[in-house]
């Protein structure tokens, strides 16, 4: 074993002080060795102090003998199996007799585990680590050979004797199912349609929307067409697109994404925002992946009469009341560092609530070394593809309909440096058009992720902006300070336009626990924006989202203040949500309030859904606007579920003006189910997102392809998509509503398997499905064997006992090994999941050697076609003859 190394410098803090962490310190890191994967995401806390990684975890990683019992540590370290004992209460360590000083604050237990600082772990086990928190990787380099290398070889040589990786007794945690494109495929298709009449200015109404998606030309095509309130088609969009996020687009560039038609174009850290607008885009952005400088924007396709609401980490931070051309909007959304939970939630018009989770890895935009990421992109501003009438008014549009064209390229010097260049040239908000030129680079400055930024216009006019992000006594903070000169115009603030002197912009996200299982999570944001005419606008918000008993209440405020030369004009605004459960009814209340200059309420709304069987739902809802314009509005809908889609009657009576409106809405999916060769009709959404051709069988050949006469498996359920689907008795489902950006997951519950001796492949299977795209999952489960076997040493005395911890092997008949087990305290050992085959049950021969041992000749063993218990079986071993001299009278 490697001596223990001293370890490395590490941020200065006081000895006495031991960490506090919080959730939102948590990171999650790739764990990397020899260029493959070891752990996706190890679990670390990042604090001014430096960063903690967890010893229990990464011993079980490495498959090192290390033991975790609450605030001790006890086990062997390296093949001279030094004792190692760590309590972290009494501030002892000693690895192979060497005591290692320890002070408070090098460790923390958090999670069932101890976390030990970067230097103290790379003191205690014989590893080095390279972390790169800004790309969310750990390098691992061994000090000498671990355990989990002569694993990693052996897993590496089954492998290459398995077809499947489920297959034998390799382990597959996941199931990657492959979803190339093709030259066509029949589209998916919804139809959502509404029509009604009342007694108001406009007495008929008729409107729809009609999305259409699937793969065309090896890509996703994604089609949308819209009318207006008497029907006619008044916005289209088309869009084709490829994407991967393995990032092998377009050779070298190493591009997630291509895309051609209606598209935004990407933005700058400084200057261009992202705009809609007809052209192209190249990005090799990692798509599960952002910059805690970045303001991401959240887009995708919303139907006709439904609503959104966006959380992110559990606190509202937006909602759309009503789709505009087909899709909702959050821009300038910004992220903590470390790992970020995203909620969309869909209320529907008829009850449905549908929920779609995202989770983004956000680190500081620094780059690994030799990374190179590419963004760029031109398009006509505020055109669609085909344009059936004026756009002018809508919130996309840029006055200049001029070319907008785009391209950042950033490039990792160091593990620590990263510098970026862009240009680009596009119309301001006032019609001008401008040239542009921007640096930056992105590095950490005392702890802190630190982002610089520059660029200049072709006019001369100038701006700068410097970044900063890290925790600030268990607060993630993100601070940036913008200077401008000569009517520079950065649109990527909010409020930017060329009028700006300089802009300074502070968010804080903090999670305070109140109790034993309550958090409290705040979001906050502060601005301050000079203007060159000598006002100032101050802009403030806050947001906290609390579970209490079951009933979810978000809160949130919204406060601004300008101030000019002999005008102040201040506002403050306030909203309340609420939503629980009360037996069968669903409640949701909203109201809006304006609390400065004067206090007063905008609007309330109260609604109640109830699901009166799978088939059919209820909603009442009233609301009440406030103010010059009092108004009431009271509705009500009942919606028939239909396996091919809804049907709603809705109504709603304004008291005030006596006037009423009824209306049929009817919303389907249309899906091409190539199991059946035909259109089958699903749920809505069915071109907004992915679906899946489930198929479960019994592969009695191992083949994994269905062949004459293998059964197919009913009642297996499949969690994903927008509900929980059983195969059929043809061993089928479809599963519709699957998401339809980056990777997706599906899990399959076997708890309803009637064989127990049906072994199926891992439970998650895992794909990348695409808007309108189906993909086919087959599911092939095996008949398989369980054994128990028994080693037994026989003692020179003749006694014989159970040898614990003995590697056993199961292997064909030409000796390949296919499953490996060691034997519990007693000699005994039980064997699961065995294929159907034919083999032979013997010891490690290298184990054997080192015991001085010798074993009995492999006993061979048949798994029949049916499966099932093989029986017992015992392999005798016993004290290796010591050789006989040969001595002459």
């Amino acid at each position: 074993m490697a001596p223990p190394v001293a370890a490395p410098a590490a941020p200065a803090a006081s000895p006495d002080s031991p960490p506090s962490v919080t959730e939102d310190q948590l990171l999650l890191l790739e764990l990397r060795f020899s260029g493959h994967t070891l752990s996706d995401a190890m679990s670390t806390y990042a604090t001014d102090q430096g960063v903690y990684l967890p010893l229990g975890e990464l011993s079980r990683i490495l498959e090192m003998d290390i033991r975790i019992d609450g605030t001790r540590a006890t086990g062997t370290i390296g093949a001279a199996r030094a004792p190692l004992l760590l309590d972290i209460a009494a501030l002892q360590l000693s690895v192979g007799g060497r005591t290692i000083p320890v002070t408070r604050n090098q460790a923390l237990v958090a999670g069932g585990d101890i976390y030990l600082r970067q230097d103290l772990l790379q003191a205690v086990l014989p590893i080095r680590l390279e972390l790169d928190t800004s790309s969310l990787a750990a390098t691992l380099t061994p000090r000498e050979r671990l355990p989990f290398q002569d694993s990693e070889e052996r897993r590496a040589r089954r492998a290459q004797l398995s077809e499947n990786k489920g297959e034998g007794g390799t382990t597959a945690d996941v199931l990657n199912i492959s979803t190339p494109y093709r030259a066509f495929t029949a589209p998916s298709i919804d139809i959502n349609a509404d029509g009604g009449f009342g007694n108001s200015d406009t007495p008929r109404t008729t409107h729809y929307d009609l999305r259409a998606a699937g793969d065309l030309l090896w890509s996703n095509y994604q089609l949308y067409v819209g009318s207006n309130q008497n029907g006619k088609p008044t916005s289209v969009r088309a869009t084709l697109e490829r994407d991967d996020p393995d990032g092998h687009l377009l050779g070298p560039l190493h591009a997630t994404r291509v895309a051609v038609g209606d598209i935004y174009t990407p933005a700058l850290s400084i200057g261009p925002r992202s705009t809609f607008g007809r052209g192209f885009i190249i990005s090799s952005d990692p798509v599960e992946q952002a910059s805690v400088f970045d303001r991401i924007v959240l887009r995708g396709e919303l139907p006709l009469g439904y609503e959104v609401e966006l959380y992110v980490n559990d606190a509202l931070r937006g909602s759309q009341a009503t789709p505009v051309e087909g899709r909702y909007e959050f821009p300038d959304i910004s992220l903590i560092r470390g790992l970020n939970v995203i909620r969309l939630i869909f209320y529907g018009p008829r009850g449905e609530r549908r929920e779609e989770v995202r989770q983004i890895n956000v680190g500081s935009g620094v780059l690994s070394k030799g990374q190179t990421v590419i963004n760029m992109g031109v398009a006509q501003e505020g055109r669609s593809l085909f344009t059936l009438e004026d756009r002018a008014g809508l919130s996309d549009i840029n006055s200049g309909n001029g070319l907008r064209a785009v391209i950042s390229v950033a490039h990792g010097f160091t593990p620590s440096l990263t510098l970026t260049a862009g240009a680009a040239r596009y119309t301001t908000d006032q019609g001008d058009t401008s040239a542009l030129g921007a640096v930056g680079l992105r590095t950490s400055f005392f702890g802190m992720a630190t982002q610089l930024d520059a660029a200049v216009n072709n006019q001369g006019a100038t701006g700068a902006a410097l970044s900063l992000a890290g925790q600030v006594k268990g607060v993630a903070v993100v601070a940036r300070h913008a200077e401008y000169r000569g009517g520079f115009s950065d649109e990527v603030l909010p409020s930017g336009n060329d009028e700006l002197v300089r802009s300074t912009n502070v968010r804080a996200d903090i999670t305070i626990p109140i109790g034993a299982n309550l958090r409290l999570p705040i979001s906050t944001e502060l601005e301050r924006d000079q203007y060159t005419d000598g006002s100032t606008l101050y802009q403030a918000s806050a947001r906290s989202t609390v579970n209490l008993g079951g009933a979810y209440f978000s809160g949130g405020v919204e406060y601004s203040r300008r101030n000019q030369v002999n005008f102040a004009d201040e506002h403050l605004v306030a909203t309340l949500d609420a939503s629980t459960t009360v037996r069968t009814w669903q409640l949701r209340a909203a109201l809006n309030l304006d609390v400065v200059p004067t206090l007063r309420a905008r609007t309330l709304t109260l609604t109640a859904d109830r699901d009166v069987s799978e088939d059919l739902s209820y909603r009442i809802g009233i609301i009440r606007s406030f103010g010059s314009g009092a108004a009431t509005s009271i509705q009500a809908a009942g919606t028939r579920h239909f396996p091919f889609g809804d049907v709603a009657l809705n109504g709603e009576f304004r008291p005030e003006a006596m006037d009423y409106r009824l209306s049929l809405q009817f919303a389907v999916g249309l899906v091409y189910n190539p199991a059946r060769s035909r259109y089958v009709l699903t749920r809505p959404g069915a071109a907004s997102s992915g679906t899946v051709a489930f198929h479960a069988f019994v592969d009695t050949n191992g083949n994994g392809v269905l062949d004459p006469g293998e059964e197919p498996v009913p009642g297996i359920a499949v969690e994903g998509g927008s509900r929980t689907t059983p195969t059929g008795a043809d061993g089928r489902a479809l599963i519709s509503n699957v998401a339809g950006v980056g990777r997706a997951r599906l899990q399959v519950d076997l708890d309803a398997l009637a064989d127990p001796y049906l072994a199926a492949p891992p439970q998650t299977v895992q794909l990348v499905p695409g808007p309108g795209r189906v993909a086919a999952v087959e599911y092939p489960l095996r008949r398989s064997g369980e054994m128990q076997a028994h080693v037994m040493l026989l003692t020179a005395a003749g006694d014989k006992r159970g040898l614990s911890a003995a590697k056993i092997e199961v292997a064909r008949p030409d000796g390949s090994v296919v499953m490996e087990a060691r034997t519990e305290f007693d000699g005994s050992v039980f064997i699961e999941r065995l294929p159907v085959g034919t083999y032979q049950l013997q010891m490690d021969a290298a184990q054997m050697n080192s015991l001085g041992l010798v074993a009995d000749a492999p006993v061979p063993f048949t798994v029949s076609p049916k499966g099932g218990y093989v029986g017992e079986v015992t392999i005798m071993v016993r004290l290796r003859p010591k050789p006989v001299s040969d001595s002459s009278p």
